[in-house]
């Protein structure tokens, strides 16, 4: 299905206490070059972080600024754009199958501990909104040394959102063709150890028909 046409809003709040340092550095900070760390932390291919460049075991990284410009509405939805996985729906849910393997062979992780839940041996990723996700690991073909029989096709673990602030709020909003909406928000707290978050969403599309002739829809509404 394409969306013909699509608007994005994003209104985010973030609020902290100021800090105050002083540093013995020489060097005057407008003499310093500005750096940017963009290699993300990684651990489902070991259950030790390394940087994803120094990685052992070839991981795949969902960012969540690849999350939020995907248009996926949950989990599933997210991993079907991604080369060497298959999503497959059925009344189980909506598994993967990997390095041609089912879904009995795909261990789904939630921030590194088992997702629980599966029906015939699958797990339904449609449960996960993208809402709530940080970013996802990736680990094609066996991984049973670390993880058992249930990873011979692989890994997928879920990274989970936490507040980074004091306090932080973040809603999106879009509207597209066939009058799809989508809307979200979330709301964060974190004072010392503690961290909490809350977050919901609302998706809905009409029904379509790619062929006119038919009674029936090619696709149906969803409101969810």
């Amino acid at each position: 299905m394409n969306r013909t046409s699509r608007w994005l809003f994003c209104a985010s709040l973030f609020v902290g206490m100021p800090a105050v340092a002083q540093s013995s550095d020489p060097v005057p900070p407008e003499e310093k070059e500005d750096t940017v760390d963009i290699d993300p932390v990684v651990v489902t291919g070991s259950r030790t972080e390394h940087r994803l460049s120094d990685a052992p075991v070839a991981t795949e990284v969902i960012t969540r600024e690849e999350i939020e410009t995907s248009g996926a509405q949950d989990a599933a939805e997210l991993l079907e754009e991604q080369a060497g996985i298959q999503v497959t729906r059925s009344f189980r849910g909506a598994g993967v199958r990997m390095q041609g393997l089912d879904s009995e062979h795909v261990l789904i992780l939630i921030d590194g501990q088992r997702m629980t839940g599966r029906i015939d041996g699958v797990i339904d990723l449609a449960r996960i909104p993208v809402e709530d996700i940080d970013r996802i690991e990736i680990v094609k073909g066996p991984s049973s040394a670390l993880y058992g029989s249930d990873a011979m096709g692989g890994v997928i673990n879920i990274i989970t959102l936490r507040a980074r602030s004091p306090y932080e709020a973040q809603a999106l909003a879009s509207y597209g063709s066939l009058n799809s909406m989508d809307f979200s928000g979330r709301v964060g707290l974190k004072q010392g150890p503690w961290n909490a978050r809350v977050s919901g969403g609302f998706h809905r599309i009409d029904a379509f028909d790619l062929d006119k002739k038919e009674l029936t829809t090619s696709g149906s509404a969803v409101s969810q």
